[in-house]
């Protein structure tokens, strides 16, 4: 029954994993529930189980004043009031700091489909299936007044970035540009197919884009200069205008965005949602773009959009409108489910950072990144003599830290609270770190000997393992005493050092022939292993070893029976476990980072970064965040002996 259960738990994970991503966020829950905290199989759960948790709970705020459907949202400018209208007729302001619902306006006879705010953030414009369209002072919520002239439902509108005219189409098959300060129609255009779903500017707001209502029906271009009306291929459901160019995004029936305008212009089509996409919003920033589908999910792209780099799936029914606030780092959306939610960007798998990092003399590059346990802070050598310390929250530089040139030395964080940075070098026999609540160095100790691939690192506060060409020496940082030398015997085989995740345990991966070394530092004490290790467990003496490049098998490090052997596509890069040694995080040259189960060894998920290759994984010690950084040699200039390198966090929480 415990071999079933576990089995069981490995596949409803990788299963909740496809279904996440198809938006089916009641069947994910449904295959969580059974491992949810005091349930009897809440043991069985590893990071990935939290993760996904996490996911479908990844919402801010979750705002349900509507009833029934939910069909448009809008910011305020200065991002303070989040105004939603739906199926209820009602338009609802809410404060999307807390939640707090500020002011319901009721003056529509029937449900209202979308709202957009003046530039001046002055005026509140709402459009109803009442055939009207009306104007609200934004601060008082006094009715300013309406403009009628539509025949059947108003679908859409669109402001010019002046706020001068508004345009306003729906199911009359009628276009009508509006002077906002006086009320009158400037210009008509009447339609022959089946009305106007989605309105969108362009050109210095002298077209005016049309999304036809049919469903086999592409958009318009109405040019208002010479009166002319020209067709394009894509039926779509609504438009986005990237606030840096002329470029638009397409909303496509087709399950795709697509982009027209720009330049250069025909960026490819972006793929990903299931069902067709119903909405798509830029930042202020042009940095992201959003789109929302009737799969019930929303994707984020970034500038190059050659990934999606964010999820969302919390909504039940299909998203119809996405808002970006401001200050960029929120995203509103409404939905037919009737709730309007609230996302943050700065989590989960956005990219935190993006910095040089230097390899220095040759050293192995995963050697010279360091992440505190508790992921606050990230230190890197970013030149020969220098290394920075980053906040991983927002990626900002907090402290530059001298170091003595042209010497490689391992970096890592001690497992102390706050964090302190190991392995700088400050003088010619002398190493040094760094304490993050004192800002200063502390605590220098003398450099174990060393030949001319030196390297440091440490175990905890007292162990310094000087790993070099000849061997592998752990050192006593406080009494200098050497207790463990372990030579190497093939020439041209380079030793190399793998912690445990609670830094007890050290794997040495030291010959040729396969056969490695366990170092105990508890017990102060070092055996041999029968494989060539790549990473260690601590929970469980669990050996990650490499047969090849595309494969790595698990092994008990005291029988050196083989558990399971794990097969990747690209070569593989780095191999982390986590402290509970229930799940096992491998990453590859192409940027993946793979999640196993260690009890079954099957394959969970795997995220793709397309950032190069994946240098370093580590867990938090409660298993409940994953860290990957990644270099990029494509983006390195040409001569330079710099890297770009990237920090993705995937996060966990155990309850919503």
């Amino acid at each position: 029954e415990q071999i079933a259960n576990r089995f069981l738990y490995a596949l409803r994970m990788r299963q909740a994993y496809e279904l996440i991503d198809q938006g089916e966020v009641e069947d994910v829950q449904q295959l969580l529930d059974p491992y949810s905290s005091g349930g009897p199989l809440a043991d069985l759960r590893g990071f990935e189980w939290f993760h996904l948790n996490r996911r479908l709970h990844a919402e801010r705020l979750s705002l349900t004043g509507h009833r029934g459907e939910v069909y448009g949202v809008a910011f305020s400018p200065d991002g303070r009031v989040l105004a939603s209208g739906g199926q209820d007729g009602l338009i609802k302001l809410w404060d999307p700091t807390s939640g707090q619902e500020l002011a319901t306006l009721a003056g529509h006879r029937s449900c209202v489909n979308v709202v957009v705010y003046s530039p001046d953030g002055q005026i509140l414009i709402s459009a109803s299936c009442d055939h009207s369209i009306k104007l609200w002072h934004a601060v008082t919520h006094e009715l300013l007044g309406t403009l009628e002239g539509h025949d059947g439902d108003v679908l859409c509108l669109a402001l010019t970035r002046d706020g001068r005219r508004l345009a306003s189409g729906g199911k009359d098959r009628f276009i009508r540009v509006w002077d906002l300060a006086t009320s009158e129609i400037l210009k008509t255009l009447n339609l022959t197919g089946p009305g106007v779903n989605a309105l969108c500017w362009q050109h210095d707001d002298s077209e005016l884009m049309m999304a036809a209502a049919g469903e086999n029906s592409g958009f318009e271009v109405w040019n208002l200069n010479n009166e002319t009306v020209r067709k394009t291929q894509w039926g779509t459901l609504g438009f986005a205008s990237d606030p840096g160019s002329d470029e638009i995004a397409v909303a496509g029936r087709d399950n795709l965005v697509h982009f027209v305008g720009g330049d250069p212009p025909g960026s490819e089509a972006l793929a990903g949602h299931r069902s067709r996409v119903e909405t798509v919003a830029f930042s202020s920033d042009a940095a992201w773009l959003a789109s929302g589908s009737a799969d019930k999910t929303i994707r984020i792209w970034g500038r190059k959009r050659d990934l999606c780099r964010q999820v969302f799936s919390g909504h039940t029914g299909r998203v119809q409108s996405l808002a970006f606030a401001p200050d960029v780092d929120l995203l509103a959306s409404a939905s037919f489910d009737g709730t309007v939610k609230l996302w943050s960007l700065n989590s989960d798998a956005l990219p935190r950072l993006r910095s040089t990092l230097f390899v220095a003399n040759g050293a192995q590059p995963n050697d010279l990144v360091a992440i505190s346990p508790d992921f606050r802070y990230l230190g890197l050598p970013v030149s020969a003599n220098r290394i920075d310390v980053f906040h991983v929250s927002d990626g900002k530089e907090c402290r530059r830290l001298e170091a003595l040139p042209g010497v490689a030395t391992g970096l890592n964080f001690l497992g102390a609270d706050p964090p302190v940075l190991f392995g700088i070098p400050r003088g010619s026999d002398q190493i040094s770190q760094w304490n993050s609540a004192r800002d200063q160095f502390e605590g220098s100790f003398d450099r174990p000997h060393g030949g001319p691939r030196y390297t440091a690192r440490t175990s905890d506060a007292q162990h310094v393992i000087a790993n070099d060409s000849e061997s592998v020496t752990v050192t006593d940082a406080l009494s200098g005493q050497v207790w463990c030398t372990l030579r190497r015997t093939d020439p041209l085989t380079l030793p190399r050092t793998f912690f445990s995740p609670d830094r007890q345990l050290m794997a040495v991966s030291m010959d040729a022939d396969r056969i490695g070394w366990i170092v105990d530092f508890s017990a102060r004490s070092y055996r041999r292993a029968v494989e060539h290790p790549r990473a260690v467990a601590n929970h469980a003496e669990l050996l990650a070893t490499s047969r090849d490049v595309l494969s790595v098998s698990l092994f008990e490090a005291a029988s050196g029976r083989e558990l399971f052997t794990l097969q990747h596509q690209t070569p593989l890069t780095e191999v982390a476990f986590s402290p509970d040694a229930r799940t096992l995080a491998t990453g590859t040259a192409d940027g993946s980072v793979y999640l196993w189960n260690i009890a079954t060894g099957q394959a969970i998920t795997r995220y793709e970064t397309r950032s190069g290759s994946v240098i370093k994984l580590q867990f938090t010690p409660d298993s409940r965040q994953l860290a990957a950084f990644t270099i990029d040699d494509r983006e390195r200039p040409s001569g330079d002996a710099s890297y770009a390198g990237r920090l993705f966090v995937w996060r966990g929480v155990d309850g919503p």
